[in-house]
């Protein structure tokens, strides 16, 4: 074997993700506050394009503690920019709630069958995940985490992909080289160019066919088997 292990990433990579703009309406709907569903996508786009240029660089503390009140934040500046002020707190509270639910997700059909084969033929496995305190939780709750030596959410991490301290922990984790690992995402600057940044083999997972890479492209999961040299 050239790679000893292989992480994951989970939103659009092993899981679907239900819009939150959608969350954000229906938490709007249950604490009684109007909303536009169009302001909400617009500044669910902007906040997070400001989020994701913070994940470069930042680092922070990895407590559950502090994980709750960055989403309370996020969701307060989100509300902001849509122009709903009006129960802004329940609002928050109610889309953290909401987003703990294993309804806001779906396993993609191929994600069983390639983690199952991964694991048979001795890969250590991992998910590598910009995600809150809860994720070893929602894989437990998804079916998830039966098939991962070990499941790294970026708020116990104390870093974001594509920050290298992230990666670094999974490598420590996963108890392998850098030149051992591979990572699969659907994020081209977070997953691939943040794993390549400390030389671990990056892989594009390009579910729409939407565009090409420079970096290794699969389809979908199982095609991760043609880089392997495992194919058949």
């Amino acid at each position: 074997m050239r790679y000893r292990a292989i992480t994951f990433d989970m939103g659009y990579t092993l899981v679907w993700v239900r819009p939150f703009e959608d969350i954000y309406l229906q938490a709007c709907r249950d604490c009684g506050a109007e909303a536009s569903s169009a302001a909400l996508q617009v500044a669910v786009k902007a906040v997070w394009q400001e989020v994701f240029q913070r994940d470069a660089k930042a680092t922070f503390d990895p407590t559950e503690e502090y994980d709750r009140q960055w989403w309370h934040d996020t969701s307060l500046a989100t509300l902001k920019l849509a122009g709903i002020a009006e129960g802004a707190g329940c609002i928050a509270q109610r889309f953290s709630e909401i987003l703990e639910e294993p309804q806001c997700y779906q396993v993609y059909p191929d994600a069983f069958p390639v983690l199952g084969r991964l694991r048979q033929e001795g890969y250590i496995l991992g998910v590598v995940s910009n995600w809150g305190w809860s994720l070893p939780e929602m894989c437990v709750s998804l079916g998830l985490a039966p098939y991962f030596d070990f499941i790294l959410a970026s708020s116990r991490a104390g870093s974001a992909k594509p920050h290298p301290g992230i990666f670094h922990k999974a490598l420590e984790l996963a108890g392998v080289s850098a030149e051992q690992a591979m990572h699969v995402g659907d994020s081209l600057w977070a997953d691939v160019q943040g794993a390549k940044a400390v030389g671990i083999q990056g892989v594009l997972l390009d579910r729409s066919g939407s565009g090409h890479s420079e970096y290794p492209v699969i389809r979908d999961l199982g095609e991760i088997f043609k880089l392997l040299g495992t194919e058949g």
